[in-house]
């Protein structure tokens, strides 16, 4: 099936966007790379947060532990503090 020119496969393919850019050929908009983390790393933030009731300290102690072989302290301290102060600015919005 084609909808406008685009197959199911083009479709279920595409980087996920909230098009908000306008789209141009240079660029391809993502949601990832505005907010700064992936969504596999987003469902392991939110289920630290919402399920096992981690803050920022106990959330850091965890991943340190379960991403620690490919991402350094300080990597994931950066990963942790930038989910933070993303889930800070759009409380309001929850």
């Amino acid at each position: 099936m084609t909808i406008r020119g685009l197959t199911d496969a083009s479709f279920l393919d595409a980087v996920p966007s909230a098009e908000l850019i306008p789209i141009s050929n240079n660029s391809v908009q993502s949601d990832e790379v505005e907010m700064g983390m992936t969504y596999d790393e987003l469902s392991v933030f939110g289920r630290l947060r919402k399920i096992d009731k981690c803050g920022p300290f106990s959330m850091y102690a965890a991943l340190v532990q379960k991403w620690g072989a490919f991402l350094s302290p300080t990597e994931v301290a950066d990963k942790v503090k930038h989910f933070w102060f993303t889930h800070a600015i759009n409380r309001h919005k929850m």
